[in-house]
């Protein structure tokens, strides 16, 4: 909603709004960590071919935190750590794009503001 509110009064259509707002930066990569520990444990040793089956976006995201994990995983701080504690770092940190498509974003923004940020829990009635 944040992204939204600063990026939609200087788009001239809806449909050009929302192709900025998902490729503006997000303020973290919206992944279960668990989910990327289990992605990213195959791209560790090379099996690709499960991120490779996904979306664009989704297939970015995942390229991205694996890009990521490789630079991170030099620095002094994370060297011998295990994949699953730098995995839990990774998803907290800034990412470059929402990875979703302007019409899941959309989807998202509508459904909040209609039912509340609990709509996706089932919360809504």
């Amino acid at each position: 909603m944040k992204t939204y509110r600063e990026v939609a009064p200087t788009c001239h259509t809806a449909k050009e709004a929302w192709a900025k707002i998902v490729s503006h930066p997000a303020p973290r990569y919206y992944v279960n960590p668990k989910q990327a520990f289990e992605k990213l444990r195959k791209m560790v040793v090379g099996d690709f071919s499960e991120v490779d089956a996904m979306t664009e976006p989704r297939r970015r995201m995942y390229y991205s935190l694996f890009d990521r994990l490789n630079a991170v995983s030099q620095k002094k701080e994370f060297i011998g750590q295990s994949l699953h504690f730098i995995c839990q770092f990774l998803v907290g940190e800034p990412a470059p794009e929402f990875f979703l498509s302007p019409r899941s974003a959309e989807d998202i923004f509508y459904n909040c503001k209609r039912y509340g940020k609990g709509y996706r829990d089932g919360k809504h009635e």
